[in-house]
């Protein structure tokens, strides 16, 4: 009998304990889901049109360091491509500095505006390719997150979900424009390639001198 009520005690302990963090727990699986889903998204992309593309891209820029998780390297554009995981409804607009962010909770939050952040990187990147009117800004947000319909944002910085990638880059390349020209694309690639090795090697070096 005491075995028993000790064990009927810990259960019930043990499902306190994962009822209380619960919530990050499914959270943090769903964000983790979210960003594998963009790879694959992004990376089938790639295999069906042979298209180039590098995950996880770091560029040393004037001292600063750009990040991108994706860079799709199209016929007619290159997509550069943020994953940003929200769980609530985004509003805001193009120009806003912070949009709002509603929580579940019912609480309203404050949050640096993504395209803004994202503009950002393109605007360093474009200052090194020189290829402003190749690049596309795609800030990709998880299919839950509600957003408002933007009306004022520039055709080369958008936001998306992770399900309308597809769609969008097929679009964009069935626009009637001339393809990157073959020695260029092969130059932009290798351009980015480089930097992002270069970038994460010196990242690494000095890691190395703090750790030291």
């Amino acid at each position: 009998m005491l075995v028993g009520a000790i064990i009927v005690i810990l259960l019930l302990v043990a499902g306190s304990i994962l009822l209380i963090f619960w919530p990050k727990i499914s959270k943090r699986n769903e964000e983790k889901d979210f960003l594998k889903d963009t790879y694959h998204s992004v990376y089938n992309i790639a295999m069906d049109k042979d298209f180039y593309v590098i995950h996880d891209v770091a560029i040393e820029i004037d001292t600063k360091i750009i990040h991108f998780n994706h860079i799709l390297f199209g016929n007619k554009y290159i997509y550069c491509i943020s994953d940003c995981y929200h769980n609530g409804h985004l509003s805001g607009k193009y120009n806003d500095q912070q949009w709002f962010k509603y929580l579940e909770n019912g609480e309203i939050i404050h949050i640096k505006n993504p395209m803004l952040l994202h503009s950002t990187r393109i605007r360093y990147l474009n200052s090194v390719l020189n290829s402003e009117d190749l690049i596309i800004g795609i800030c990709v947000v998880n299919n839950q997150c509600l957003l408002d319909e933007l009306k004022d944002s520039p055709s080369n910085v958008v936001i998306l979900h992770e399900n309308e990638i597809r769609s969008y880059v097929y679009s964009k390349e069935k626009e009637n424009i001339m393809p990157i020209d073959a020695i260029q694309l092969d130059s932009l690639v290798h351009q980015i390639y480089n930097k992002n090795i270069e970038t994460k090697e010196n990242i690494e070096k000095q890691n190395g001198l703090i750790n030291d």
